[in-house]
């Protein structure tokens, strides 16, 4: 609607009885069809608090087994760098990975794929920059407060790794 300029406070009133009324707004009764139900795994792809199991279940973590024991009040912890494969590794990857199941060894281990969560979404892979280290529950802040001021104070900036497979 366009601004209008007003004189006085005579032509106010004369000009409010111009305008056209105000549109009530509209409450629609029938909202469509609702969304699909999310698949129940869902809610428990990112869960990191529900544990399942105390005991090494590896079913729970497509056929690993823990490297250290499950122990209350332990936090097993590793160093990383995370990769998200391009289109073309990625295409590359899962051909290997299906390829592996063609083996004719029955006694080949089955490879399981870390490239796509439940509900198909691109997951980051990693290479592991160390061993699991513990850390009981009371040296965790500590532990991450001094690694994110010994990564400031080295002044080393961030950078992105470009990977080029031949």
């Amino acid at each position: 609607m366009p601004l209008v300029q007003y004189s006085d406070s005579e032509s106010d009133s004369e000009s409010r009885s111009s305008l056209p009324p105000a549109k009530k707004p509209r409450h629609n009764i029938n909202p469509g069809p609702s969304l699909p139900p999310l698949p129940a795994s869902f809610h428990n792809l990112y869960a990191s608090s529900t544990r399942v199991s105390v005991q090494d279940d590896p079913s729970l973590h497509g056929g690993r087994t823990r490297v250290i024991p499950h122990v209350e009040g332990n936090w097993p912890t590793h160093l990383y760098l995370e990769w998200y494969p391009g289109k073309d590794e990625l295409s590359l990857l899962a051909d290997v990975i299906s390829q592996s199941g063609n083996v004719p060894d029955e006694k080949a281990p089955t490879v399981h794929s870390l490239l796509h969560s439940d509900l198909g979404a691109q997951l980051p892979l990693h290479i592991s920059l160390s061993r699991p280290v513990i850390l009981r529950t009371e040296q965790r802040v500590l532990f991450t407060e001094a690694l994110q001021k010994a990564i400031h104070d080295s002044h080393v900036l961030s950078y992105v790794a470009n990977l080029e497979i031949a």
